[in-house]
């Protein structure tokens, strides 16, 4: 097969004729516009001769085209030729190159296959979703990472394997952390629910445990705020009615000081007597462990405190909570 060209052509000279009066005439002209002064009353003539300058300029670049294309000519014929006689040929290699690539593309997706079912192999012991690694498919199922037999390479089944342990400790250290947060927003009577998000977000555990102290310490600033200024007002409300009480009294049977006094010792005394009688008996210790889970259902968050409470009260309160999840009633 004949797979070159031969061609022959002479080199053409481009001749100027009368270069040195040519070069003379545009100077001269060049020279005398050179330093031209644009006056308010020479405005209309230098308009003129800028439209006469622009004119020449014009038309000795137009004769420059012009020779341009006709010392182009053969080149321009030659080149029309070539394209003409070679494209059966590109259109053939084109024919071609589409048939590699749609072989190509059914042996990437055999591949891709191969990998796929190594991958949920894998994730399959590690009860991970394989599906999780579904952008590294590609790259994994290049045609340099299988031998010649189409089984992956040791190397990429290394690298496979890596991938999915890693994700499985990243997965272990996710739901410790959501366990960490669950158990920690019970025993603070707060929802889990934002710091659970927080997690799924990508934030550091450490982040959001110093959150959910500042949380903590915000709604029991406001707990405490709120209750002493209940205790405050109760107070004020039973000493108002107190002192109507005695008011009334004193206007009725006329009772002294002397009386007065006595019903606040024997008020105090009776406080006493109450302090003494509701201390609570603690619970013996054993000689043995046991360990439960129990799941617990409480009514509203008033009934999970006295749970807590009574736990504590009897010595429980070293348990830990592993799940739990606040729900509202609609």
């Amino acid at each position: 097969m004949e797979d070159a060209i031969t061609a022959k052509f002479t080199p053409a000279k481009i001749e100027i004729i009368d270069r040195e009066a040519f070069e003379k005439n545009i100077n001269d002209i060049a020279l005398a516009n050179k330093n031209r002064i644009v006056t308010a009353e020479s405005v209309k003539d230098d308009k003129a001769t800028r439209a006469k300058l622009n004119k020449l300029s014009k038309s000795l670049n137009d004769e420059k085209i012009r020779i341009k294309n006709e010392y182009n000519a053969p080149l321009t014929e030659f080149e029309n030729w070539f394209k003409k006689s070679t494209g059966v040929l590109k259109k053939a290699i084109q024919q071609i190159d589409e048939g590699i690539k749609e072989v190509e593309a059914k042996q990437l997706e055999v591949r891709r296959g191969i990998v796929r079912a190594e991958i949920e192999g894998i994730c399959k012991k590690s009860e991970i979703d394989y599906r999780i690694f579904e952008s590294f498919v590609t790259d994994w199922a290049k045609s340099s990472n299988f031998n010649s037999a189409m089984k992956l390479k040791n190397t990429t089944l290394d690298s496979i394997s890596y991938a999915v342990e890693q994700e499985r400790l990243k997965q272990e250290e996710v739901k410790k952390n959501k366990n960490s947060i669950t158990n920690f927003a019970f025993m603070s009577n707060i929802s889990d629910t934002p710091y659970i998000r927080m997690i799924d977000e990508g934030r550091e555990i450490s982040d959001i445990l110093e959150i959910m102290n500042e949380d903590i310490l915000k709604e029991k600033a406001r707990k405490e705020a709120d209750e002493k200024r209940k205790a405050e007002d109760d107070a004020k409300a039973e000493q108002e009615r107190q002192d109507l009480a005695t008011q009334q009294l004193e206007e009725n049977f006329g009772i002294g000081e002397s009386t007065k006094q006595i019903e606040r010792e024997e008020a105090h005394e009776a406080v006493t007597q109450n302090t003494h009688s509701d201390e609570t008996e603690k619970v013996p210790e054993v000689d043995f462990v046991w360990k439960v889970s129990i799941d617990i259902e409480f009514k509203n968050t008033a009934e999970k405190e006295r749970w807590k409470e009574v736990m504590e009260t009897y010595g429980f309160e070293n348990y830990t909570v592993t799940s739990g999840k606040r729900y509202e009633i609609k």
